[in-house]
């Protein structure tokens, strides 16, 4: 949270911050930083609004390991991904989804940059972890657990679609058996 604040202090423009806390979290897990007397203003939402709830008046979405960062890349909000060095994010940065932030000056270069408008998010990057090929679902997961171990799987960006599955979002869920 301090690389993010701190990144936000100083970062170009005025910069405010909405916490969208986890479902897990108590409403209360962020008092300290919300009673805080500097820095830029920080607000916490109601979690019966959550994070895709937030999404519609983001300017970007700043996570280290949240799937909303793909809905925020869907929408075309720019995304951060939050964390020191060698700390685990979800990895869109390395689908070109997200900009990887390991210190406050980079939170601060990226949020000064979008200032300028947000750069497009290339189509073949959204594409390759989002585009529905009748196995999204399990390539999103994949993209998940492959982060908790040894990283990313060397087929991820190679195999898009399998042969039989459906090509079609009519037919997207999962199956009734």
């Amino acid at each position: 949270m301090d690389l993010l604040l701190d990144g936000l202090a100083e970062a170009d423009g005025d910069w405010g911050l909405v916490i969208a806390p986890h479902p897990a979290q108590g409403a209360d897990a962020f008092t300290a930083l919300v009673k805080r007397d500097a820095g830029p203003p920080i607000a916490v939402v109601d979690p019966r609004v959550g994070a895709r709830g937030c999404l519609a008046g983001a300017d970007v979405l700043a996570s280290a390991y949240s799937t909303c960062g793909i809905e925020a890349a869907l929408l075309g909000i720019p995304v951060l991904e939050i964390g020191p060095p060698g700390e685990r994010t979800l990895g869109l940065t390395s689908h070109g989804l997200a900009t990887r932030c390991e210190a406050a000056d980079e939170v601060a270069e990226a949020l000064s940059g979008l200032r300028a408008g947000p750069a497009p998010i290339p189509r073949a990057a959204l594409d390759a972890v989002c585009r529905w090929r009748g196995d999204s679902a399990t390539r999103i997961a994949r993209l998940i657990t492959d982060r908790a171990t040894s990283g990313p799987r060397a087929d991820d960006s190679t195999h898009h679609h399998h042969p039989g599955a459906a090509a079609s979002p009519k037919d997207e869920g999962a199956s009734v058996r």
